[in-house]
């Protein structure tokens, strides 16, 4: 199963570029594969791109509890992306809460930006931080520009 992290490099990339309309519309070249469906959490253009670029394949909520609200046990994602989500600098509840919506083997990615004058590696610490409070594993961080991408996934599954 692909993780996903060719599409969320680039959507990094692009996101930290403001010209997230420059990434391509193949999914194959995405990396997103045949995965499960594919589930983006926030407000941020980014996060509406990916679902005008994969119709069908990508649903959107504004924030984790509304993610939880429409889809909790009624579906598991292959990759849950969020892009600037405040919850998940500071609530690991939120965080642990969407365990239920991963697939086995799934991928959460975190994007985020820092703000004026914040340290980026200050903001993947934190963010890194959450998430593991949360009951998830730090698979990679990325950083670009003032962007960073953090890839985690459920802690106690097989992630082959």
């Amino acid at each position: 199963m692909s993780d996903g992290t060719g599409f969320l490099r680039e959507l990094l990339v692009a996101t930290a570029a403001g010209s997230v309309s420059a990434i391509g519309t193949d999914p194959a070249v995405l990396g997103i594969g045949t995965d499960p469906a594919v589930l983006g959490i926030g407000t941020d253009p980014a996060v509406r791109r990916a679902a005008d670029l994969l119709p069908g394949r990508v649903k959107v909520a504004e924030s984790p509890a509304r993610a939880r609200a429409r889809f909790g046990g009624r579906e598991a994602f292959g990759c849950i992306y969020t892009v600037a989500v405040p919850e998940f600098h500071t609530d690991p509840g939120e965080v642990a809460a969407l365990v239920p919506l991963l697939a086995p083997d799934a991928a959460l990615w975190v994007f985020d930006e820092a703000g004026p004058g914040e340290d980026i590696g200050a903001l993947s610490m934190r963010v890194s931080t959450v998430l593991a409070r949360g009951g998830f594993v730090i698979v990679d961080m990325l950083e670009h520009g003032s962007w960073v991408a953090v890839w985690a996934a459920a802690a106690g599954r097989d992630h082959g």
